[in-house]
């Protein structure tokens, strides 16, 4: 199986190999859901996905997603607590 990230490879005859296209947004949306460890890894898979990784926006987006993520998790096992 092979990802494919752009439109183009859709028509890609390769009649040994199943591709997937995943739209740009979906495949962005992955990577924000990604822990970091595993972001430096995909930063050596493709040129695309390094830039896109190691843009400030992305780090910025990531970030932000994690901090909130990680309290509302506080806020949850808070509210556990007292109940």
């Amino acid at each position: 199986m092979r990802l494919c990230w752009k439109p183009s490879c859709r028509n890609d005859p390769k009649p040994k190999e199943m591709m997937i296209y995943i739209p740009k947004d979906i495949l962005y949306d992955i990577f924000l859901l990604l822990p970091v460890p595993t972001l430096v890894l995909f930063k050596s898979l493709n040129k695309t996905w390094h830039a896109k990784i190691s843009s400030r926006a992305f780090a910025r987006e990531h970030l932000h997603r994690w901090v909130n993520e990680r309290s509302s998790k506080q806020q949850k096992l808070f509210l556990l607590d007292l109940g």
